[in-house]
């Protein structure tokens, strides 16, 4: 409700993505998207793409920024489930939020990654 004030309900997508060679879990994304660009996503694109790219290239979402917050976090039970990591373990958690050129959310992206397993690397050109 926070992010979609004008609407009574999002389509959600959850995502567990695991490593091609072990087959183990390295995160999961949940997806909060409007619903009128949900009729246009294809489940079979998600499995190759990112959300943001399939908003863009997939059904043209009209697309001005995107606020990504990164926090150290410990996992909750379901978390931990699923990542398949001890409870109270280190997890990243991102938020990122995806707004049109109007200033409205698309899309609220929700993931926990496993903080064995990944880092993030921001690079701020300063010229």
């Amino acid at each position: 409700a926070e992010y979609f004030p004008d609407l009574a309900e999002v389509a959600a997508y959850h995502r567990l993505r695991s490593d091609e060679k072990t087959g183990e879990p390295t995160n999961h994304a949940v997806n909060h998207i409007r619903p009128e660009l949900a009729e246009g996503i294809d489940p079979e694109d998600l499995v190759r793409w990112p959300m943001t790219k399939v908003l863009r290239d997939v059904v043209k979402a009209d697309i001005s920024r995107i606020t990504d917050t990164v926090e150290a976090r410990l996992a909750d039970p379901e978390t931990a489930r699923l990542l398949e990591v001890p409870l109270l373990s280190p997890i990243l958690h991102y938020t990122g939020i995806t707004y049109d050129t109007a200033g409205r959310v698309l899309d609220v992206a929700v993931i926990h990654y496993r903080g064995d397993r990944f880092s993030f690397t921001v690079t701020l050109d300063a010229t």
